[in-house]
This record gives C-alpha cells, structure tokens and sequence, in this order.
C-alpha cells in the first residue's frame, strides 16, 4: 500500500518538475561585449546626444523660446533608457528569436538552436532600472552645454578659485535683469528646474557643485566703454558725427552683473513739463543749473561736475578712483533729490546703499555682489570710519573679501561709482593724503526751504521721457575723469582739517613761526599744549604719529614754506634757531624756554642760549635756507667765492656740544 502511494506519487512530481523546467540555454559566440555601468551609459549617450551642432541648435532655441528645456532633459533620458533597455534585453536569458537562428548557423552550421530555445545571455552583469529623470551629473552637463552658466572670479589677477561665484545668464526678455549673469540661488534653481521640474533640494545642491567642474571660469565684463542699458549694451567707443553712441543688443558673451533700470534712446529731447496747479515750466537741463548759480565765481564747472558725476553712476567699468561726497549742514539742499535722479535711472535692484560707517563691519558688504553704484542719501551725523582698508578698495576696484552670512567669504572687485551724503563732515582714523585723493567734496550751499517743490522728486524724476534724456546726456558726454573745480577744492581742503588736528595745527601755525628750523620735539611740545586747550576731552596723538602726519602734510604742499625731504636728516641750528620764538612763551613750553632770562623780559625768555641748543635736529626747516658750519662763510658753504652776504635768519653759524 505504501509502495502504491509512493509510485502513485513519484509521476506527479516528476511531471511538476518536467512542467517547470526550461531547455538547456544553446551557447553564443564567446566574444561577448563587456556590462556598461549607468553612469558610463549616461555620459556616452550625453556626449553622442550633444554634438556640437545640436547644442548651438538647442542655445539658439531656448533663447528664441522655441525649444522648451524639459523636452530636451526628456529627449535625453529617453536615449539613455533606450540603451539601458537594450543592454537588459541582453543580459536576461531569452527566447531565440528567426534571426537568432540564422546568425547561429552562419557561425556554426551544426547548430541545434531552433526558434523558441533559450539562449545564453550577451552580456553578463546586473539588469539596470531605467531612470525617471536625469542624475545630477548629466543635468550639469545638459545645462552647461545648452544654457549660458559661468564661474565668475573676482578679478582678472591671480585668485583663490574656491572664492569664485557660479552665475547664470538671464535670457527672459520680460525679466528685470534680462541681459546680466546672476548667481543668487533663486535664480540657479530656477534654470535647473527648466529641465527637471521634481528637483529636490539635495538634487540640486549635487547639481550645482557638479556644475562648478564643467562650466568656464571668467571675469565680469571690464570694458570701460559698454554700458548695459535696460534694453540692451550702449558702446561708447563707437559714436556719430553727434557724437551718439551706437547701440547693440544682449548677448551672453558680454558679462554683466547688473544693468541700468533705463531703456536707451537716441532721439530722447529735453522734455519741458508745464504744472497747471502752480503755473511753471520745468525741465531738468535748467533745473540742474540750479544748484550752483554760476554768479558766484567760486560755482565755476559744478553743474558739468554734477553732469559728470550722474555719468560716473551709470558708467561703472571706468576707474574713477574717486567717490562724491555730498555735503551741507543745512537741509533742503537738494542733493537727496539728486541721488534720487541718479536711482532712477541705475534701478532699485542694481545699487547698494552701505553708509561710510558700515565699510569696516562684517556681512554689509554683500550688496556689493550686485551692485553697478554704491548711492547713500543718509549717513549718521559723526559718521566714523574706524577701518578705511575697504572703504578705499572699493573706490579705487581693489579686490575685497566679503563675508556672508551662513555662507562661505568671496573675493569681490568692485566696479561701480559711489556717492554719499553727509549733513557734516565725517571723522575717519585714516588721514593720509592717499585717503585724501579719493574724495570729491561737493559742498551744496544752497537751501530750498520755503520753495520745495516735492513734485520734482516724486514725479518728473520718475518720467521715463526724463530718465531717457539724462541717460543720454550723460552718455553722450566725452570724459574719463572728474573734473574738480575751485569749490571743490575748498571744501576738500576745509574737510582736511576739521578731520584731522594735525592739519588743523599745521595750518595754524606754519606762517607764524619766527624760526628757520623746527625741531620735531618741539614741534610735538607745542602740538600738545595746543591740543589740551582745543581738544580737551581728546586723545593725543603719540610723538612718532604726529611726526609721521606732520611731514606727510609738509611734503603734500609744494608750494609751501616748509621742507622735509628725510624726516631722519639731521639739521645744525647755527643761525637758524638764534632768534626769539614768541610761541615757546605763548604755550609756555617749559623745555624751550629760557629761564635765566627775567620773567618780564619776553622776548629774552623766548630766545635759546647757544648752550641750550643741541648739535643737530631732525625737523622741519623753511625752503631756499643755507646751513653754516662754524667758522665757514656763507661763501664758504654755497661754493663761490664771493656773493651777497645772507639776510638775518638765513645761515646759522651757531651750535653747542649735545645731540638730539
């Protein structure tokens, strides 16, 4: 009974077994191609897919907007899924198909293959899921083949690499920014997701940093005479017989950051505006003329100066090494109203409004990334520049590092001109005549109040028929520098002193000394009791700051009474120091005076004994003076013989036994 149910159910089994069983797979040709990886896959349908060709094709249809971005990313997935399929077909065991059989006997004649038979695999290795969108390498090659994405380094000299800064150009004719590169990450996602719209944000981070290693690196465009416009690139070097300069459209080869917020116009004509409620004509020509009658000599070139300094805003590749300070201690002066003209027309998003204060504090500068001027019509009152190392990089297109919040720093060279307006002078640590050099002080000395006329502001300085005829006006202007007339001059000079107390004391004191020669000791002596009675809250300035300001001051005025070719040259006094100096008695400098002399002899006390005076001074002495050794004649020392005898004060033969 049990050998019945054993035999009974051995057939079943066998049958079963028989059922799922497959013939043996017949053998191919050994010569199998070798498993391509997905990631070799992808990038070898990439390269074929991207031929040269095709990408100008595809660049000029996303610009033109007839070629949609995603159908592209779609196209490629499809050819890379097309080759992932067939290389699966061949690794999986498979039916043979006619023309299998056919290409087994031609190899082998003897073959048993027969149609229907499973054959042995081509390839040996895994299948491969297809992909539902690209990966991030191949996007990054997609988008840098077909979209216009630069690494934009800070300078065009030798650089940190990792401080460069990925940008994308703006190719929507309706975009604000139509024209420039941007590198905010707004704008990056938004380029990344034309091709793949399911991005994730890890997609995109992987995106990015694979586009950093394949797209070129540049410097932002430099070229002193294109200026971008609103609705395209104004070349300065290529003018009329007007002198009208010619006009070209965007392209992603010229490299722009920011652009001007107005369209350009050739044929734009001073517009006259007539107000019915108050009866006046208005046109900015004469409302510009305004602000420095020319009645007043001193107003000579300040209107063609404000002219110049609205074309500097609008020109930012042209090294101006210079920024504008406009000043006034009253108000309604009317320079907010020109900084809000000159708004206008460089556009809300492509200026930056840092005050001088904020220069030296770390994360205000990043404005500075996207700006084509630097435009403040407010700083604090005492504005302090505690640190000006930045503040003179960006005017003179130094290269800065700029620290970003929750971000690494960049390298920054700043193009772009700056205005700033101060209800007084500000103070800064760095008095040198470096520091100097780039200012342009306009000083506005005309009030409005009782006159304002707040329509200007808000209205015709907004008139796009306004805006296109400055824009042209200043474009159509031919210079490179900044003209500085004799106002400009003064209040530079005025500036100098109320920043700085060594001028101020300089410039007290340099026409009332009585001597030839004076001795920097000396010189700090009367510089300290003069600071206590001016400055008596103030911090004195130690000997070797004060000597190093003093003779910068000297040597800067050329046309001064003064010398100091080596502030470490020795001078014998001899004649030089022999006469009374009325300020040793005045500030009452007790190392200088005489005090063997009787109190109420002045003049006495005021005067230095031979015994008194040193050997030689390091200092300052007065210009086209001879020194006389002792016992030489002033032949002697200039090298004739003979000649007109000195006039008192002008040799020295005089000196004692010590040194300085």
């Amino acid at each position: 009974m049990s050998g019945e149910t054993v035999s009974e159910t051995k057939p079943k089994s066998k049958a079963r077994a028989r059922k799922k069983s497959k013939p043996a797979p017949q053998s191919l040709p050994e010569n199998r191609p070798p498993f391509i990886p997905v990631d070799a896959i992808c990038k070898r349908a990439a390269a074929a897919y991207l031929t040269a060709e095709r990408i100008a094709e595809l660049r000029q249809g996303i610009m033109d907007g007839t070629v949609v971005p995603h159908d592209v990313h779609d196209d490629l997935l499809r050819i890379i899924n097309a080759q992932i399929l067939d290389q699966n077909r061949r690794v999986k065991p498979r039916k043979a198909s006619p023309e299998d059989v056919e290409q087994a006997k031609q190899l082998d004649p003897t073959t048993s293959l027969e149609e229907g038979d499973f054959i042995n695999v081509e390839i040996v290795g895994p299948t491969i899921v297809p992909l539902q969108r690209l990966a991030h390498e191949e996007m990054a090659t997609l988008i840098a083949a077909v979209y216009s994405v630069v690494k934009i380094a800070p300078s065009n000299k030798n650089s940190d690499p990792d401080l460069n800064v990925l940008a994308a150009y703006d190719d929507d004719p309706s975009s604000e920014h139509w024209g420039t590169y941007r590198s905010s990450d707004g704008h990056m996602r938004s380029v990344a997701r034309r091709f793949c719209k399911g991005m994730t944000v890890k997609s995109y981070a992987d995106i990015v940093a694979a586009l950093e290693d394949k797209v070129p690196t540049v410097t932002r465009g430099e070229n002193p005479d294109l200026v971008a416009v609103a609705n395209g690139i104004v070349d300065l070097s290529r003018r009329d017989a007007d002198g009208v300069p010619a006009f070209m459209p965007f392209t992603p080869e010229h490299i722009f950051l920011a652009k001007l917020a107005v369209k350009w116009n050739p044929e734009a004509d001073n517009p006259i505006i007539h107000n019915d409620d108050d009866g006046t004509d208005w046109d900015i020509e004469s409302w510009m003329s305004d602000f420095f009658p020319e009645s007043d000599p001193d107003n000579e070139g300040m209107t063609e100066l404000l002219w110049q300094i609205i074309g500097a805003s609008v020109r930012p590749y042209v090294s101006w090494n210079k920024a504008a300070f406009f000043f006034s201690p009253v108000g309604n002066n009317g320079k907010g109203t020109l900084v809000s003209l000159m708004r206008n027309i460089v556009g809300v998003a492509n200026y930056a409004s840092i005050p001088i204060a904020d220069f030296a504090k770390d994360f205000l500068l990043e404005p500075l990334t996207r700006a084509s001027a630097i435009l403040v019509d407010e700083n604090d009152v005492g504005s302090f520049v505690d640190k000006g190392a930045n503040f003179k990089a960006v005017i003179t297109n130094d290269v800065i590092t700029i620290n970003r919040k929750y971000k690494s720093p960049i390298a920054h060279q700043h193009w772009g001109f700056m205005v700033q307006c101060l209800n007084d002078e500000p103070s800064t640590k760095d008095k040198s005549e470096s520091f100097y050099r780039r200012q342009l002080f306009v000083k506005f000395t005309k009030s409005f109040t009782g006159v304002e006329r707040r329509y200007i502001k808000d209205d015709y300085l907004t008139r796009p028929e306004v805006l296109e005829y400055a824009l042209k006006r200043v474009l159509c202007m031919d210079y490179d520098e900044l003209s500085e007339p004799e106002a400009v001059k003064k209040a530079l000079d005025e500036f100098k002193v109320a920043n700085d107390p060594v001028r101020a004391f300089w410039e007290e004191f340099a026409a009332r000394f009585a001597w030839d020669l004076l001795p920097f000791p000396y010189l700090y002596d009367l510089f300290k009791a003069w600071f206590s009675a001016n400055y008596p809250t103030g911090k004195v300035l130690g000997f070797y700051k004060f000597t190093v300001a003093l003779v910068e001051i000297v040597q800067a005025d050329t046309d001064g009474d003064w010398e100091c070719p080596d502030k470490d040259q020795r001078h014998r006094p001899g004649m030089m120091m022999d006469v009374a100096e009325p300020l040793t008695v005045e500030y009452n400098l007790e190392g200088w005076i005489n005090h063997e002399a009787k109190k109420s002899d002045r003049e006495a006390r005021a005067t230095m004994t031979p015994e008194m005076l040193k050997q030689n001074y390091r200092g300052l002495r007065r210009k086209n003076i001879v020194e006389v050794s002792i016992g030489e004649t002033f032949e002697d020392a200039i090298g004739v013989e003979g000649g007109t005898p000195p006039k008192p004060g002008q040799t020295g033969q005089k000196g004692g036994d010590r040194d300085e």
